[in-house]
């Protein structure tokens, strides 16, 4: 696999979605304001993070975590790219 993004710290939703992207450490997660989040800007981040190979790891996998600000982190995991939706 090509690796597009090897370190990258993307913000999408006015802030209130970042995603991490450190490929030397293996971190890939997406931070998530759960009050102020917009469904259909997290769906369109989801939908552009598949194109450039990385999905959601299933929640059922780990215990939600929350960072100091209450942001929910859900996990990214490498994968072969989609098509675009």
């Amino acid at each position: 696999m090509i690796r597009v993004l090897e370190r990258a710290a993307l913000v999408a939703d006015s802030g209130n979605i970042s995603v991490h992207i450190d490929a030397d450490a293996e971190d890939y997660h997406i931070l998530v304001n759960p009050m102020q989040h917009s469904s259909a800007a997290m769906r369109e981040l989801l939908n552009f993070l598949g194109q450039i190979g990385y999905e959601l790891i299933d929640e059922d996998e780990y215990d939600p975590e929350f960072d100091e600000d209450g942001n929910i982190r859900f996990y990214l995991a490498e994968c072969d790219p989609k098509v675009a939706e």
